[in-house]
């Protein structure tokens, strides 16, 4: 899938997409088995909504791979995207997911531009229980606003019913400390 006149975009309601936008799908029955093989190449692109630019971004990559993907799917997942620019300006941003759609592992990062730039890491394990979504952060370290800042103890954030429980967060930003 390609889109045909980038200068156009994507539309949905008042938000367009545009730029290049390359998606390509690989459907490949294995051993009594659907696996599943995206990937993805874009940029520039631009995210507009009416006429205003929101976001743009001078490249996007990523790919993905679902293996079983009828009876009990396992997957793997990377984006990148590079020279990011809108409400805040992002030399380069990267997600990777692997997991199943009942327990997932996350990691994502990002950094700024300039002398000092921000830059932030994280890691979580995203598991469902029951009826409730449950994120257990393992890792939180970075600096923002020239303040290093870092997870010191484990949290865990739990979403069930319109519900949303945060324990044990603790950070240390700089010199000083918060805890929930």
């Amino acid at each position: 899938i390609a889109s045909q006149d980038p200068a156009s975009g994507i539309r949905w309601g008042e938000t367009a997409l545009s730029g290049p936008l390359n998606l390509d799908v690989l459907l490949a029955p294995e051993r009594a088995q659907q696996t599943v093989g995206v990937r993805l190449q874009g940029g520039p692109l631009s995210l507009r909504l009416g006429a205003a630019e929101q976001l743009a971004i001078s490249g996007l990559s990523g790919s993905a791979t679902v293996e079983d993907a009828i009876a009990h799917p396992r997957f793997e997942a990377r984006v990148q995207a590079d020279g990011i620019s809108g409400p805040a300006t992002i030399a380069g941003a990267r997600v990777t997911a692997d997991g199943t759609p009942e327990r997932m592992r996350v990691t994502a990062s990002g950094e700024g531009q300039g002398a000092a730039p921000d830059r932030l890491a994280a890691a979580a394990s995203i598991s469902r229980v029951a009826d409730a979504l449950r994120v257990d952060l393992d890792r939180l370290d970075g600096r923002l606003a020239g303040e290093d800042i870092r997870r010191s103890q484990p949290a865990r954030s739990t979403s069930s019913a319109g519900l949303l429980k945060l324990e044990g967060l603790g950070l240390a930003i700089g010199t000083g400390s918060l805890a929930a």
